[in-house]
Parts: structure tokens; sequence; C-alpha cells
């Protein structure tokens, strides 16, 4: 900003113009979620690219502070190169979808319950969860279930996608409905979530208490709030071996 302001002074004060009103409308006459400062990230990195350009002009021979400049970079590359590999591995919650798909016979039954995840279904299960509670379907449920096979040829399964579901009933009898219904795999969160009742998640531990579990996704060295923007120490980003919400998977013995 400093070498724009010193060369293109009117560029300069319509950039700051432009980030400060963009930034005051958000704040004070909507809200701030991380998302919204994508559209300032092409202006903000044209004036850093040209930063950086004007200030390798001048620091070109001087080897000391070129040095400098590029042990100060070091530590926010590192950084950026470490959040690209947790995220280049995914979302536990992802990595157990696919360890599903690749590893459980397509329209094996499975009962999912941890915040915001789904496997795809058959409209057969869909179905299901209606009954079970109309309220709980989201558009992707009505979506796939007008399909005979997905769309993406990803593998379906008679799987129930339990997060939406708020049915006392159904979860007070849960143990006796999945096994009078044949259910051979629960994939649920393994850590209290503040959006799924407690009650209902331990409605599920008669079940895994006769279970084998079969696999665990983030269970050690976890960042699992990765979404909010804030991603806690700096230590922990470095030493992270994964993202999101901790999950595993049980298998009834």
């Amino acid at each position: 900003m400093l070498f724009v302001n010193k060369k293109y002074r009117s560029y300069f004060f319509m950039i700051i113009s432009f980030i400060i009103f963009y930034a005051v409308i958000f704040y004070l006459g909507f809200r701030f979620e991380e998302r919204f400062t994508l559209p300032l990230i092409p202006m903000l990195a044209l004036v850093a690219g040209y930063g950086c350009s004007t200030l390798l002009d001048h620091v070109r021979k001087n080897y000391l502070v070129l040095g400098l400049i590029i042990l100060i970079l070091l530590f926010p590359i590192s950084a950026e190169v470490k959040l690209d590999w947790l995220k280049y591995h995914d979302d536990n919650r992802i990595q157990a979808r696919h360890w599903i798909e690749k590893n459980i016979a397509p329209n094996t039954k499975i009962a999912v319950y941890a915040n915001l995840t789904r496997i795809a279904s058959t409209p057969l299960a869909i179905s299901e969860q209606e009954n079970i509670d109309n309220a709980s379907l989201r558009r992707v449920d009505r979506a796939e279930r007008a399909f005979d096979k997905n769309p993406n040829k990803t593998p379906q399964f008679h799987a129930l996608n339990l997060y939406s579901v708020s049915n006392k009933d159904f979860f007070n009898s849960l143990d006796v409905y999945l096994r009078e219904n044949n259910y051979q795999y629960i994939l649920m969160g393994t850590k209290s979530n503040k959006n799924l009742p407690d009650l209902y998640r331990e409605a599920f531990r008669p079940f895994i208490n006769r279970a084998e579990r079969v696999m665990v996704f983030g269970e050690n060295k976890n960042i699992e709030n990765f979404t909010s923007g804030t991603l806690g120490n700096i230590i922990q980003l470095f030493t992270a071996k994964s993202v999101g919400l901790p999950v595993a998977i049980y298998k009834l013995r």
C-alpha cells in the first residue's frame, strides 16, 4: 500500500475507500463472515504484487535485506503450505464418506449421525427417513430421490442421514429400530456437538456397545473448528494431522 500511495496516489485512495466502504457495509449493515472478504482478495493481491515487485527492485543488490525479507515471509508461507496440505486431505467427514464408498457395498444399511454429514442415499431410504421426520429432508434428499441412480455415479446406500431429524420418539426407540431393520453400520461424531442434542447422541450408545469400531477420522492432533476462521494457535496448525469434526464408523458384530 505504501508503494502504491507513493507512485499512484489516486489509485491508493480509491482502493482504501472501497475497502473501508465495503467493510462498513458488512459490519454495520449486514453481518461479517470470512467468505465475504473474497471480493477484496483480487484487489489486495494486485497491490501486494506491486509492492513486492517494487521492494525487490530496491533491495535486489542488498543481500542482507533480501535475506531478511525472505526470512520474514518464510513463516506465513509455511503456514499457508500446511493449511493447503490439510485442506487437500479434506474434512474428516468427507474422508469417512469416501472410505465408506470404497469399502462398503452399495445399498448397505447405514445410520449417519454427525453434524452436517450425509452420504448418498437410495430413494427407498429417503422415503423411510421422510416417514420418521418429514421436516428432516433437505433439497438434496428430494433431488436424489428423483433419480433411479445418483447422477454423479456416487455409490448409494440405504442411509438414514439423521443429523436433521428431531423426532424424539424415534430416538427413544432407536436401538430397537436399528436392530429390527437390520442396520449394519453407524457413522457418527465422536464428540458432543452444540448443534446435535446429547440426548439423541446417547440413543446410539447401545448399538455402539455391541459394535466394532472399524475406522476413525480426526482422533489425534485435529483442528475441529476449521470453518469459523479461527484455527487456534500456530503450534496447533503445524502439528495438526486433520481438520473437521472427528467421526468414527462402527459395524455391528
